[in-house]
């Protein structure tokens, strides 16, 4: 996956999203001139209170004490202009972060399986949280100085040329070559924040994927282990982080070295004029003041192309997600149903995942109410033909018939409403029993609740819990037992009252008396549904209808359990593993 377009592209996109508070603009405009104003008004002020010092005789209290008057007035304006823009500036940018942040969590959850297969979560997190935090603070400081220091630039410009433009000359002809040794700066900026927000991701994965199996890395005694590649991937991170500040810190020393050469020019042929009186004192002072303030413009202005890389680069990682294409929603049909009858049918179909064959002519008929099962060897393609129903993937030759529709016709929004899948590894959100139950169906009352839970043998384990129905759930579900999490998720699809019901190994973590529960709710969830079943334990599916027994992404016997055992090689060694051992 990569992202088009250079520096600007990228920000114009940012840009965007502003479009929509453009009523703003006008009172940032007025605060941002104001703040020009007065920001180099000290500068007049300073220079009539050297004037107003040097007046003799009557009337020189009363032009000082207009002076001060005006210092006070400009100082007050320069605050509350300050403030009006800041707070103009910053009420935009945090609305279109807010706007980003949202586009791409909406971009997310709509994308498709692969993306997820392809994109590590803590890659994905980091883009939405440390790209976004760069983006955030280019609205947050970047925007604001660039506005503020531009409009205090020009003023401060259009003041010395008005006061003494050969000065000002001098100030200038330093500029070109800040702007060249900028540019290049700007070019190896741009390659290094690149690599190091990726090895940042890096170690944001590598620290989830710990948090994640640390059981797994606690029973292989891996902490050492874990902990010098978390050292590694720190190390490269800091490598690349160290050249970009390198090239950071050069940055304020170039541009202040230029400024100081043509602050000593300035006072050498400055202090030459007002010793030949050709110039003011007051004059070189408001003129000192404002190259002052128009050093201190240029100089953040030079870190604006540090913000802009950085922004460039997090903005591109940001949109390289919002970009992603989801082939099953851009071809989403619009067919609808309120209600299924459950009839099932593949027909020659094909199944690709980075161009290599998973399924291979599937041909299969399931009607309304039958139990089907899935048999066969790891990989054999039996998850992966199950996950076509909810269409998770989109198929890649053939058909695949929901009471005679074909399934890219359907809405895939109103087809997942008819269906429910209870898998091995059963998800559970943070929150409480009742909310998980629900999630499915959060119209739901507290009575269908319950109902949900009796039916799928929850309700007396779930009375014993801290507050019953309202007890939290840790993500995972880590306060409950497997078995347990398994009766929730059974409960979560009984109360979606689904046509066809999807389960993937739904029994073969969990010991024999967990099992048991488990078995009887489902035995009470399949009734009058059709029913989709890839089994492990093949005691749990021996009075499906049918069968399929499959082998290398194809269906190689279809039968009943006693049909199996007779005229299925693959079945039969699957039996005496598991019952002759």
């Amino acid at each position: 996956m990569s992202g088009s377009g250079g520096i600007m592209d990228q920000i114009k996109k940012l840009f965007k999203y502003i479009k929509e508070y453009w009523y703003l603009y006008p009172f940032a405009i007025i605060f941002m001139v104001l703040l020009g104003l007065t920001q180099n008004g000290l500068a007049f002020v300073v220079r009539e209170f050297i004037k107003s010092i040097r007046i003799s005789g009557e009337g020189s209290y009363d032009y000082l004490y207009m002076v001060i008057k005006l210092g006070i007035i400009n100082v007050l304006v320069l605050s509350l202009s300050k403030f009006g823009q800041d707070y103009t500036l910053f009420y935009i940018g945090q609305r279109l972060i807010m706007n980003l942040k949202l586009d791409s969590f909406k971009k997310i959850v709509r994308s498709p399986m692969t993306f997820f297969k392809n994109m590590e979560s803590g890659e994905i997190i980091s883009r939405l949280t440390n790209d976004v935090n760069k983006i955030q603070n280019f609205f947050k400081r970047g925007i604001p100085d660039m506005v503020k220091n531009t409009s205090m630039l020009a003023v401060a410009i259009y003041a010395m040329i008005r006061i003494n433009y050969k000065l000002f000359l001098i100030i200038l002809a330093a500029v070109p070559f800040m702007v060249v040794i900028l540019h290049f700066l700007g070019k190896f900026m741009k390659k290094y924040i690149e690599k190091s927000q990726g090895k940042l991701a890096r170690t944001v994965s590598s620290l989830q994927e710990v948090i994640q199996g640390i059981e797994v890395v606690k029973l292989f005694s891996a902490e050492d282990r874990e902990y010098d590649k978390f050292e590694r991937r720190n190390q490269n991170y800091l490598d690349i982080a160290m050249k970009t500040i390198r090239v950071k810190t050069i940055n304020l020393p170039i541009v202040e070295l230029f400024g100081y050469i043509a602050l000593i020019v300035i006072f050498w042929i400055s202090g030459k004029q007002i010793l030949e009186g050709e110039m003011l004192i007051e004059d070189f002072m408001a003129f000192f003041v404002l190259a002052g303030n128009a050093s201190n413009a240029v100089r953040r202005i030079s870190n604006l192309h540090i913000f802009i890389n950085e922004t460039s680069a997090s903005a591109k990682r940001v949109f390289e997600i919002m970009e992603v294409n989801n082939e099953i929603l851009d071809n989403n049909g619009t067919f609808r149903k309120d209600e299924l009858d459950g009839h099932v049918e593949f027909k020659n179909l094909y199944f690709k995942y980075d161009e290599k064959d998973i399924l291979k002519d599937i041909n299969l008929e399931v009607k309304p109410g039958e139990t089907v099962a899935f048999v066969g060897a790891s990989g054999a393609g039996k998850t992966t033909l199950v996950n076509l129903i909810p269409r998770l993937h989109e198929i890649y030759k053939g058909q695949l018939l929901i009471d005679g529709v074909d399934i890219k016709d359907y809405d895939v929004f109103n087809l997942r409403k008819h269906i429910s899948v209870v898998s091995q590894e059963n998800f559970l959100f943070s929150g409480s029993v009742e909310e998980n139950i629900k999630y499915g169906k959060p119209e739901a009352s507290k009575e269908e609740v319950i109902e949900a839970a009796k039916a799928a043998y929850a309700h007396n384990f779930i009375k014993n819990l801290s507050n019953g129905y309202e007890t939290d759930i840790a993500e995972r579900g880590v306060k409950i037992s497997g078995g347990q999490r398994q009766r929730l998720a059974i409960a979560r699809a009984i109360l979606v009252d689904p046509e066809i019901l999807l389960f993937d190994e739904a029994t073969s973590s969990l010991d024999s008396e967990s099992e048991k529960y488990v078995q009887e709710a489902i035995d009470n969830l399949v009734k009058n549904r059709t029913t989709f079943i890839v089994a492990h334990r093949l005691s749990t599916i021996l009075d499906s209808d049918r069968i399929v027994v499959m082998d290398n992404g194809e269906i190689v016997n279809i039968g009943s359990h006693e049909d199996l055992l007779e005229r299925s090689p693959i079945y039969q060694k699957l039996y005496d593993l598991q019952f002759n051992a």
